[in-house]
């Protein structure tokens, strides 16, 4: 079982190079921006966006992931470049998305979202379907065919990790799928 966010790169190219690798092994893959506790056995490994992964967990950084402001070629069309002109897709508060909310604040003070959601599939739905620009990580913003504003948000990147519990760390089906995902990614 594994659990990652969608706010992630895409897992696909790991999946199929830990298939080729362990044919028998079945996966079970749970999509949630709600993160499963590894130390209560929820998932067996995750993967995370986080500058600080939990000292309890066993875990591999795979990637450093940037954030930027991304809008559909249809909105641009529309509304143009101009930060303040474009309508935006925010977090709600549940999601804590500290990161992308917080350069929101400091570059668009009192602007208020059109629409707040809870998943990074609903963000970027809402995006590429021209309802608002969006902050999202770099990788899955371009993969969605989405139009960068502007270069990364400074200062506000964060890395990608993939983690398990400490008594996982050994089992050859764990390390062999965090070697294909620090592979792949």
């Amino acid at each position: 079982r594994m659990s990652g966010s969608s706010a992630s790169l895409s897992v696909a190219p790991v999946i199929e190079a830990y298939h080729a690798r362990f044919p028998a092994v079945r996966l079970q893959l749970y999509t949630s921006d709600r993160p499963l506790d590894l130390r209560r056995r929820e998932a067996d490994i995750a993967i995370r966006v986080t500058q600080r992964p939990d000292e309890d967990l066993f875990g591999r950084k795979i990637c450093n992931v940037g954030f930027g402001a991304f809008a559909s070629p249809e909105l641009i069309d529309v509304s143009g470049t101009q930060l303040r002109a474009l309508p935006w897709i925010g977090w709600d508060a549940s999601a804590g998305a500290t990161v992308t909310e917080a350069w929101f604040r400091d570059v668009l003070p009192g602007t208020e979202p059109v629409v707040r959601v809870t998943h990074t599939t609903s963000m970027v739905d809402l995006a590429v379907a021209g309802v608002g620009a969006a902050i999202l990580p770099t990788p899955l913003g371009s993969q969605a065919g989405l139009r960068p504003l502007g270069g990364e948000i400074p200062a506000r990147g964060s890395e990608s990790w993939c983690l398990c519990h400490p008594e996982l760390r050994y089992s050859d089906r764990v390390r062999g799928f965090m070697q294909a995902t620090g592979d792949a990614l």
